[in-house]
């Protein structure tokens, strides 16, 4: 089967291709740093401190900062302050209004025919010498816009709580609907968890960190080691951002006080409550289960977790009591901007966020701000404007980024050539990386000029050593594209923006727990905080590359590269279909059964075609800019940022039309991972071949305009 849809791409390859298109793509510069001064990478890398980030830290993890709350009006008013201080004139607050949930009175009980037999704690054990895990500030566990609700009923368990775990439970004969459900964190976004429960029947879900994931099976726990301790909780929002992002009532439109908002039964929220709760609590919950219903190994392997007994469906013959209070406002959040005016192309502007509810990202942003500004005080200007963005209630639901794109969508829409997102930074030595095809290989040769601290050698060579990815050059680190989670969703996925999202990863069982701490960063996330260092430098030789080239640093040659990759697996997952016939002859090589390909495959010809004349053009204006006309740069520089523009589809995925871009979204039962062609793919999920072949060539009508649009 992939032998033919192999053999089926190349032949479609040549079919609609001069001799000469299927190469390697070819890159528009040699050496990308060349196109500007070392002396600028350098002052830039030299006014990044480590000391200062690890302060900055200190004051970020000082006191809980839930979306909307003074705290958080404190940290925006702050971080106003030290960018100015920096030399960000401009810097300022703009507010939104969106719903947002605090929790009430919640409890979770165990209970027999008479008494209550267990009760859950719902609360974080201190650890002593962290301040933070003492805090009585702390936020109480709760999901972001998780549901009310008073139910009773009985328990299931169904594994990661997916939708083919679901799918799995009911094949084997049991029934959720009417019971309440424990899943584990993991596998897919939170929200999705509640989402299947919910459209399976159940009438109330927990979820629960299992110590095979990220507990006492990986390694030794908080405080003695990185990992969840028995009493971590992790919390996070299980609003159904596959939907659409940001806030729940003005879906395409910023949140603003006076915005119309949708009814909440209209919103993209739950409408059964939920909990999160630590692998302490579950325990007994599990353990009711034992006996009762079907061994979850036999359901398969892969169900059993780590705990000490093993693990069964259910329904259990005990009762679970879940009771669950949210209180619902419209409130301020506060997303704190700011800017440096580019000299040459100042109508055009790269963009660089984070958002300021993940305190290790938002550290490393605020030291890359003290670094530019620092240069901007000494007289330095970028060619292009450079946007600085701490967003708010990121944690509910992108809510920040989300509603400054709503809200400014002209501006990004005509001046915006690229978004660069940290998300949580920092939490180990490991690099990893999601972007635009566009953006990859600036990422790649960043990466080549930023230092391990832990090898001493670049990032790229233990980031190409872990995540290798074959190319017709040999072996280059993995970039892989963004689906959902973090603020570039906005920007990419409805905008048409570029963009790159970055950090360092490692043993970080901590997630979203009280834990996740000064105190645990201090010990084992990075105790010299030198990693933080290298972040900075990497977001911001990102940042001075795209604003200071004078010819963007963007390969166009990467893009019918990559859909050469993503229409092979179409073509494998059309050949899966269990309704599809193997092909019987000659006449039919490029036809499975009624759905045809050959559209995108030419479309992707046409493109690379009109790629590498842009990459040529591009490459020989950069070789010599004192002979190339200002007007001529520009015009080269919109085809490399604007041609990702082509790829939205006006009227959006359907069911789902908040995402515009025909290549990338959140699968619609995964939520963080990337589904590439999610219209064809949503379609063929539902086995309509006659809706996925109009799907098809809709696509391939818009990647014929990508190819329009990169011509030169």
């Amino acid at each position: 089967m992939k032998l033919k849809a192999t053999f089926s791409v190349i032949l479609c390859w040549i079919y609609c291709s001069p001799a000469w298109a299927f190469q390697q793509p070819i890159g528009i510069l040699e050496n990308k740093k060349g196109q500007i001064s070392a002396d600028v990478e350098e002052d830039y890398k030299k006014g990044l401190d480590a000391t200062r980030i690890r302060e900055s830290l200190k004051y970020y993890t000082s006191k809980a900062h839930t979306a909307g709350t003074p705290e958080d009006y404190e940290q925006a008013l702050w971080t106003v302050e030290q960018w100015k201080e920096a030399g960000i004139e401009d810097a300022h607050i703009e507010e939104y209004w969106p719903l947002i949930n605090y929790p009430g009175p919640r409890s979770l009980s165990l209970h027999n025919k008479t008494d209550m037999i267990f009760n859950a704690s719902l609360i974080e054990d201190p650890v002593d010498g962290d301040p933070t895990s003492q805090n009585n500030t702390a936020v109480p566990s709760f999901h972001g816009y998780g549901a009310s609700g008073k139910v009773r009923g009985k328990l299931v368990y169904v594994n990661y709580g997916g939708i083919d775990d679901f799918a799995a439970l009911k094949k084997a004969g049991i029934s959720v609907k009417g019971k309440i459900v424990i899943v584990r964190y993991g596998g897919q976004f939170r929200g999705i968890k509640v989402r299947a429960a919910e459209f399976a029947g159940a009438k109330g879900v927990l979820i629960y960190s299992d110590p095979k994931d990220d507990g006492f099976v990986r390694g030794a726990v908080y405080p003695d080691g990185p990992w969840r301790p028995k009493s971590g909780i992790q919390r996070g929002s299980v609003q159904y951002g596959v939907l659409y992002d940001g806030d729940p009532l003005t879906p395409g439109v910023p949140a603003l006080k006076d915005s119309k908002r949708i009814p909440m039964e209209k919103a993209n929220i739950p409408k059964i409550p939920s909990l999160p709760i630590s692998y302490g609590d579950a325990e007994p919950f599990l353990r009711a289960l034992v006996g009762h219903g079907k061994k979850a190994a036999h359901i398969k392997s892969s169900w059993q977790g780590g705990l000490d007994f093993e693990y069964y469906t259910g329904p259990s013959e005990l009762e679970v009591h879940l009771n669950v209070e949210m209180d619902y406002k419209i409130r301020p959040v506060w997303n704190v901007i700011g800017s440096v005016l580019g000299g040459e192309e100042p109508e055009r502007s790269v963009v660089v966020g984070n958002h300021r509810d993940a305190w290790v990202g938002s550290s490393a942003h605020l030291e890359m701000v003290r670094s530019l500004g620092a240069m901007v005080k000494s007289g330095w200007k970028p060619a292009r404007t450079i946007v600085l963005a701490s967003w708010d209630a990121e944690e509910y639901g992108l809510i920040g980024s989300t509603e400054y794109v709503e809200q400014y969508v002209k501006f990004v829409s005509k001046e915006v050539v690229a978004y660069i997102n940290m998300d949580s930074g920092v939490s180990g030595p490991y690099f990893h990386a999601s972007a635009s095809p566009l953006l990859a290989n600036l990422l790649r040769d960043v990466s080549r000029d930023v230092i391990n601290p832990q090898t001493g050698k670049p990032v790229y060579d233990d980031w190409v050593a872990r995540e290798p990815e074959f190319s017709p050059v040999g072996a280059v680190p993995s970039v892989r594209g963004l689906g959902s989670g973090s603020d570039y969703v906005a920007f990419l996925q409805h905008a048409g923006v570029a963009s790159i999202d970055l950090g360092f990863t490692g043993s970080y069982g901590v997630y979203h727990s009280n834990y996740d701490s000064f105190t645990w960063m201090s010990k084992y996330g990075d105790p010299t905080w030198e990693y933080h260092v290298a972040a900075a430098e990497i977001m911001g030789l990102l940042t001075l590359r795209i604003a200071t080239s004078p010819i963007l640093p963007f390969d166009p040659t990467t893009y019918p590269y990559a859909l050469l990759g993503y229409t092979a697996d179409i073509a494998d997952l059309l050949l899966k279909a269990p309704h599809q016939s193997l092909w019987n002859s000659i006449s039919t090589l490029f036809r499975f059964n009624e759905v045809k390909l050959d559209a995108i495959y030419c479309a992707i010809g046409h493109m690379d075609v009109s790629a590498r004349m842009l990459a040529k053009e591009a490459h020989k204006a950069s070789q010599d800019t004192t002979i190339t006309s200002l007007e001529t740069r520009k015009s080269i520089n919109d085809l490399l940022a604007f041609s990702e523009r082509a790829f939205l589809d006006e009227k959006g995925i359907p069911g789902r039309d908040w995402f515009k871009h025909v290549l990338y979204c959140a699968g619609l039962w995964a939520g963080y991972a990337v589904e590439v062609y999610p219209a064809i793919r949503e379609a063929i999920a539902s086995n309509d071949m006659q809706e996925v072949q109009r799907r098809i060539d809709r696509v391939a009508t818009i990647l014929e305009r990508v190819a329009h649009a990169m011509k030169p």
